[in-house]
């Protein structure tokens, strides 16, 4: 076993925790340089109360193995989560919220964030020294519960008045407060509760920064559609918002500026194209389906808005569909391929002309025939019923 770890151990195992912390974080990359077989033993050896830095270690080097035996390692880091001490945690908090983090990133991208909320949650109510002290690891369990869409277990660490941070670096990092309010943003917007979600944003555009993030610029462009969501029109952001935030974020969130500004100035072009957009979303749900029932779902006032609507769309090429005026229906169809529908209608007009013309000339030429005349005359005059006079026999 590495010299390095026995001397941890011992440290620890003597109450000496300043100088086993100072060791930790000048030695690290010694403590976590394990094999398989030693990371075995060493979990084996002792308890995540008593040595959670070793533990801690351990833990640092599996995290990052190219295929996690989940199976395995979830079990460990549950035990680690629920039994951990604090305060040696917090005696090299760098390598302890790295471990979070990872661990984050590896169930969400493997799609098993469900996995990891108990146990996360377990560091956020243990880690930090009180309640009031926000630190690295709260966006993580937020990160978890929103791609796991499982958003309770964050509610009440999002509900909280924060007053300290705990923070990681011996200088301050803004990353991951920014991320935790970001995504308490995003947590309160799939809540509907909007007003929340906005005072969120805000705080995420409100923390000092040397230079704005990506995190920032998409905070910004949710805050412009939570503002449009709750009150129709963009809001200022106060004062106290880094004054780099409007200035550079101007040009890349072009588009969502000119929907407010449409917004504000009562662009009726916004509220006819998300109609239309709607109308097109009914055609990949019905096959058929009532003009009232279609005005309904797409919020217009009556039938006779969503027949004009719907011509004008079928005009434009936007949608492939037929009304039934008698019956008040719309047949949505896939057949139409050309993009001038106009055309491919005129088309299929000159084929079902053509066609009938074809019938007409068909008759004519049946009712003309000898044998046809011969034999319904017969029929009229008292013929058996079995006689079919259209039957191919009679008229060869």
């Amino acid at each position: 076993m590495a010299t390095k770890v026995e001397e941890l151990m011992k440290l620890v195992s003597e109450g000496k925790l300043e100088e086993a912390g100072k060791l930790a974080r000048e030695e690290w990359g010694q403590i976590t340089s394990l094999d398989s077989t030693q990371r075995e033993s060493l979990l084996a050896s002792c308890a995540p109360a008593d040595q959670s830095l070793v533990w801690l270690a351990v833990l640092s080097v599996e995290v990052k193995q190219p295929l996690i035996d989940w199976s395995v390692f979830i079990p460990l880091i549950t035990n680690f989560s629920e039994n951990f001490s604090p305060e040696q945690a917090r005696l090299h908090p760098q390598a302890f919220c790295d471990l979070i983090h990872q661990f984050t990133e590896n169930l969400c991208v493997n799609r098993k964030a469900i996995l990891g909320i108990n146990s996360v949650r377990s560091v956020v109510q243990r880690y930090p020294p009180n309640e009031h002290t926000l630190t690295a690891v709260h966006s993580d369990l937020i990160q978890l519960c929103l791609a796991a869409k499982c958003l309770k277990p964050c509610l009440p660490y999002l509900a909280r008045n924060y007053t300290e941070l705990l923070t990681e670096k011996s200088q301050f990092d803004s990353k991951y407060v920014v991320l935790y309010f970001y995504y308490g943003g995003m947590t309160y917007t799939c809540l509907h509760d909007y007003l929340r979600a906005l005072q969120l944003f805000t705080m995420c555009l409100c923390v000092p920064a040397i230079a704005v993030s990506a995190v920032m610029l998409a905070a910004y462009k949710k805050y412009i559609l939570v503002c449009l969501l709750k009150y129709n029109k963009m809001i200022q952001l106060p004062k106290c918002a880094s004054h780099l935030v409007e200035r550079v974020f101007k040009s890349p969130c072009g588009h969502y500026l000119e929907l407010a500004k449409a917004y504000a100035t009562g662009d009726h072009r916004v509220v006819s194209q998300l109609v239309r957009h709607n109308v097109q979303r009914l055609t990949m749900s019905f096959i058929t389906l009532s003009l009232e029932d279609a005005a309904q779902r797409v919020d217009l006032s009556d039938s006779n808005e969503m027949e004009k609507m719907l011509r004008d769309m079928i005009e434009d090429g936007d949608i492939n569909a037929c009304i039934n005026q008698k019956e008040e229906m719309i047949v949505f169809s896939d057949d139409f391929v050309d993009d001038n529908c106009a055309q491919t209608l005129e088309a299929r007009l000159k084929e079902c002309m053509s066609l009938q013309q074809e019938m007409s000339k068909a008759n004519d030429q049946l009712s003309l025939n000898p044998r046809y005349i011969q034999k319904s005359g017969t029929s009229r005059g008292g013929g058996g019923m079995d006689d079919d006079p259209f039957a191919d026999d009679q008229l060869m």
